[in-house]
């Protein structure tokens, strides 16, 4: 929190040294929960495929067909000492399926 209120007074300052009549502030505000990430799987066309987790903003939003998060004793019962934290399944849709697999192979491991 306290650095979101100096980026938020690092702004202000910013924007006043400049002094310009319209000032746009854009904040981002990115909280990761501290602990081990989930993991992500991405499904083509019937084909699973593990996505590395500092990848997963490389996915195309537009091709995406659905999310589903399985959490808790689901997620260890499927996937075991990997799905502990947690799992985010995306499926793509079938018409950029190709596309998106071989644009993305270089991150996805095989399951």
């Amino acid at each position: 929190m306290k650095i979101f209120f100096a980026t938020l007074i690092l702004i202000a300052i910013n924007a006043a040294a400049y002094s310009q009549k319209n000032v746009r502030i854009t904040l981002d505000c990115a909280v990761t929960p501290k602990g081990p990430p989930p993991l992500w799987l991405l499904v083509f066309k019937n084909k699973t495929f593990m996505l590395k987790n500092e990848y997963t903003k490389a996915i195309n939003t537009n091709t995406i067909e659905s999310i589903n998060v399985l959490k808790d004793t689901k997620a260890t019962a499927i996937y075991g000492a990997r799905g502990a934290n947690g799992i985010v399944t995306i499926t793509i849709k079938n018409e950029f399926s190709r596309k998106e697999l071989k644009r993305l192979k270089p991150y996805l491991e095989r399951i």
